[in-house]
């Protein structure tokens, strides 16, 4: 008979292997990454929507004009199309503006509803002088009145220099 020997044997070692620290912390950067970037689209959204283009009720939010009260209600106009260009002519009665890239002029008609800012303050269309740069809104029905018209307008990082008569850079 064979005698079976009691000697001790090792156990085998099992290696687990556990994602290095490098690894973990390279993920959770990632992660955290593409959580700014989620957040930061949808607040640079509401920001947008609060401080610049159309209200809810379809009127201009950031102009004022002659009335100097911006319209109120749900009943608002909505604002089919705008026009950026340079003043041509102006009177207290209509506006003609060069399109910066286009070059089509158009007249506007400007009625005691239109409301006219420059540099976010009210003003009067007596304000609004050849050469300087606007931005014209018009209501759904009628391409040629003017709902709202902003003198010097600020549009983004390649807008407009804000300056009376400044150069585009569109």
């Amino acid at each position: 008979m064979e005698q079976m020997s009691h000697e001790p044997t090792t156990p085998k070692t099992v290696t687990v292997r556990v994602p290095s620290l490098v690894f973990t912390k390279t993920i959770a950067i990632v992660l955290v990454v593409a959580i700014l970037c989620i957040v930061s689209f949808y607040g640079g959204q509401a920001y947008q929507r609060q401080h610049a283009g159309v209200a809810a009720n379809g009127t201009s939010s950031s102009s004022l004009g002659q009335n100097s009260t911006p319209p109120t209600g749900t009943g608002g106009v909505r604002l089919r199309r705008a026009a950026i260009g340079t003043v041509t002519t102006a009177s207290a009665s209509s506006l003609t503006v060069q399109n910066r890239r286009t070059g089509v002029s158009t007249t506007y008609t400007i009625t005691a509803s239109t409301y006219i800012t420059d540099s976010g303050a009210a003003v009067q269309a007596s304000d609004i002088k050849n050469g300087d740069t606007v931005l014209v809104r018009t209501n759904a029905g009628n391409s040629t009145v003017a709902a709202s018209i902003t003198i010097n307008p600020s549009i983004g990082p390649r807008g407009f220099s804000g300056n009376r008569g400044g150069a585009s850079s569109i």
